[in-house]
């Protein structure tokens, strides 16, 4: 557990809840879920942030979560498809960011749809 700051009030608040205790300020969330079509033994879905720094690798079936307090971009990319494009997805503060990672038809890339 890590301390944050609210966007709205500037108090400090616990990085998992969910809106801040002081003002009420809902905080943003972000899910990430891997659809559990076939993606290979070796296949991960990757999850980093604007610095390249990596939040997740994920094999199919499985999720990712992480609380913002900005509006934060991700970029996702599996390790095995046929396309290494990275795909960029904003998950915006004061909301819960849903977003749907899968591979497309016979593995020639991947494809992230935000879930409402």
């Amino acid at each position: 557990m890590a301390l944050i700051k609210c966007k709205e009030c500037g108090k400090e608040i616990s990085d998992t809840a969910n809106e801040c205790v002081h003002c009420g300020c809902p905080l943003g969330k972000v899910k990430f879920y891997t659809s559990n079509n076939w993606t290979g033994i070796a296949s991960r879905y990757i999850i980093s942030n604007n610095n390249g720094q990596v939040l997740a690798k994920l094999k199919g079936g499985e999720e990712f979560e992480i609380n913002i307090d900005e509006d934060t971009k991700f970029y996702v990319r599996c390790n095995t498809t046929l396309s290494r494009k990275k795909h960029e997805v904003v998950a915006y503060a004061c909301k819960i960011n849903k977003f749907l990672v899968e591979i497309t038809f016979m593995g020639a890339s991947t494809r992230v749809s935000e879930i409402n």
